[in-house]
């Protein structure tokens, strides 16, 4: 054990093979700056006690290493910076540290969990943020399919180039998986291929609320929220609930699915091109405008879906099949004498297909 006096202190440990003691540093009163740098033959059993004051720890572990450190804060505002190559065997685990700083960059595809305070790289989990009041992790290089099963403070995640990044959904054959009420607390992420929101677990008795914005996705009954940026497309699959659906506005391809379950969905407008599924049951859709298009299909026999507001004379709408009876469904017709929208009741026994776009 290594004891540091009070005061402002450096604790600089150099990892270049392995160390088979374990190594407890404890610091003093005061500011410490604790820097660790473990080569790619690097291997020890690190504690690292911050004390009083407001300690950093910066941890750098290359490729190979095989770290497994505690990050022990104390009394002050801490902060932990963990810079790791391909994750390996190194496994950090911070309590009491109020911001973690992770990057973890990889030169192969590594599939990232992040559940509640746990961060894993295919089994090995890389980090542990116990305690934490921000968690920021940047994942770049050939970062696989990343999932947040969960959340439970506020956390950050740029996810790369990740060609997909899963909310909740399925934990594994057998297990059962987590909705959107799991991410309970702020969560702000950033990527380039596809985001899924998956929220088929949800209790077919558990109504769910749901708001989409052009850059964030709230409601569904939780403290938590969903900023969202850089993204190609995002999808949102509902369960079998009950679901209400509020669509403010797009900016990305986006993809709803409502499930089973009498829904309801609302859409004020749309920047983007805009899929919406309604599935089974009495379903309810409601469109005030768009600027985009916007096709929907899956509705049933018991499903209104109505249009409001002014159309561009680009809307064209179809239902199939084309037997026009007493209706179940109120579907507008561009009005070219008023250039209104002029409601006209259509009846589909199988589902509707619709592409507008509307001003």
């Amino acid at each position: 054990m290594v004891n540091l006096g009070t005061g402002a202190n450096a604790a600089n440990i150099t990892l270049a093979q392995a160390t088979v003691v374990p190594v407890v540093v404890n610091a003093g009163v005061g500011n410490t700056n604790f820097t660790v740098n473990a080569a790619a033959a690097g291997a020890a059993n690190l504690t690292l006690v911050g004390n009083a004051g407001n300690d950093t720890f910066n941890v750098q572990a290359a490729s190979g290493a095989a770290v497994t450190a505690v990050l022990q804060g104390g009394a002050g505002n801490d902060t932990a910076n963990i810079t790791l190559g391909n994750p390996g065997a190194t496994s950090i685990t911070t309590s009491g540290v109020e911001t973690v700083n992770f990057t973890g960059t990889t030169t192969a595809p590594t599939a990232w969990t992040l559940d509640h305070n746990q961060l894993s790289s295919g089994a090995q989990a890389v980090l542990v943020a116990n305690n934490a009041k921000l968690t920021n992790i940047q994942l770049s290089g050939q970062p696989g399919p990343v999932q947040v099963l969960s959340i439970d403070h506020p956390t950050i995640l740029n996810a790369g180039n990740a060609s997909q990044v899963t909310v909740a959904g399925p934990r594994g054959v057998g297990q059962v998986g987590e909705t959107l009420t799991d991410i309970a607390s702020p969560l702000q992420l950033s990527g380039t291929g596809r985001l899924l929101l998956d929220d088929t677990a949800n209790p077919t008795a558990t109504p769910r609320s749901l708001s989409i914005n052009a850059a964030l996705v709230s409601g569904f009954d939780a403290a938590g929220s969903i900023a969202y940026q850089g993204f190609a497309s995002l999808e949102a699959d509902l369960s079998s609930a009950t679901d209400s659906v509020t669509v403010l506005n797009t900016s990305i391809a986006t993809t709803i699915k409502t499930g089973g379950g009498g829904d309801s969905v609302s859409v004020q407008n749309l920047a983007a091109a805009t899929s919406i599924d309604l599935g089974g049951g009495s379903d309810q859709l409601t469109v005030s405008g768009s600027a985009a298009s916007l096709t929907v299909t899956g509705a049933s026999n018991s499903a209104t879906v109505t249009w409001t507001g002014r159309l561009r004379s680009s809307t064209r709408a179809a239902l199939s099949p084309t037997t026009r009876t007493p209706a179940t469904c109120s579907f507008p017709a561009w009005d070219w004498a008023t250039s209104r929208c002029r409601p006209r009741t259509w009846f589909s026994s199988t589902s509707i297909l619709a592409r507008a776009t509307m001003r």
